[in-house]
């Protein structure tokens, strides 16, 4: 049950795939989630579920993370209604598949918002907050496609390597405070962002479930950057421009 101690996990993108799939993980491990996302009937029905199976009063924010300044905004909204975070997963995020030339401008705009400008305005509001009270942990969701260039989704890989970098080095800074800076990077993971992207689902992939308990792991261990599977680890040995040359073949259906 709910008591003021209770330690309180802000989920972005917390409605769908891994976001919801890790909401259902930390609220059977006793953490109330503070859900963030845009559709606000997907935000109750979500909020619901969870008091109902886990006996826990979830909190559903609506916010687009895309739009400018959006973070602040969600940032001072969560300090006015006095609800500390304990730990911050930035895990929304979108992409795009095709030439690159040929996407929308304002899309791959409003992806780069969401992917790393959002997700490094959040991380440092709470982590100045975290820092100040010597403890806290921020967990930032980048993706295996963090470690090479994607040929026919060229801004997501991108997006993902910021991510990956931005975390790495801020898991340095943080060192001493109490604080922990973890990315996690998980291989494909099958959910609705493959249908949105326009991207195929390949053998490998994993459930959004498996996603979200290989993330709570990787809040468990506190390394700076997390890879679940062996199979993904083991991938980076292949040489990072045979990667991108095999990457391009699949993505043009070779």
């Amino acid at each position: 049950m709910y008591n003021e101690r209770m330690k309180n996990v802000l989920i972005t993108g917390g409605t769908e795939g891994i976001g919801r799939a890790l909401a259902d993980v930390m609220a059977a491990r006793g953490y109330r989630p503070v859900l963030v996302a845009r559709n606000r009937e997907k935000l109750e029905q979500a909020a619901a579920e969870i008091k109902a199976d886990y006996q826990l009063p979830a909190i559903a924010v609506q916010a687009d993370l895309s739009q400018p300044g959006s973070a602040e905004k969600l940032y001072r909204k969560l300090q006015e209604l006095e609800i500390r975070i304990d730990i911050l997963v930035n895990n929304a995020g979108t992409g795009f598949c095709g030439r690159s030339w040929e996407i929308p401008v304002a899309d791959e705009e409003a992806m780069v918002m969401l992917n790393d400008v959002a997700m490094m305005s959040l991380t440092k509001l709470y982590v100045r907050d975290m820092t100040a009270r010597n403890e806290g942990m921020v967990l930032n969701i980048a993706s295996m496609a963090a470690f090479q260039p994607g040929p026919y989704m060229a801004g997501y890989y991108a997006s993902k390597a910021f991510v990956l970098s931005y975390s790495e080095a801020l898991a340095e800074e943080v060192k001493g405070t109490g604080v922990h800076v973890i990315c996690y990077c998980p291989g494909q993971v099958d959910t609705g962002f493959l249908t949105k992207a326009n991207s195929r689902r390949n053998i490998t992939a994993i459930t959004a479930r498996q996603a979200a308990e290989q993330a709570y792991r990787a809040l468990q261990l506190k390394q700076p950057v997390y890879i679940g599977r062996l199979f993904d680890r083991a991938s980076l040995l292949i040489p990072r421009g045979v990667r991108k040359i095999i990457l391009a073949r699949i993505k043009r259906g070779e």
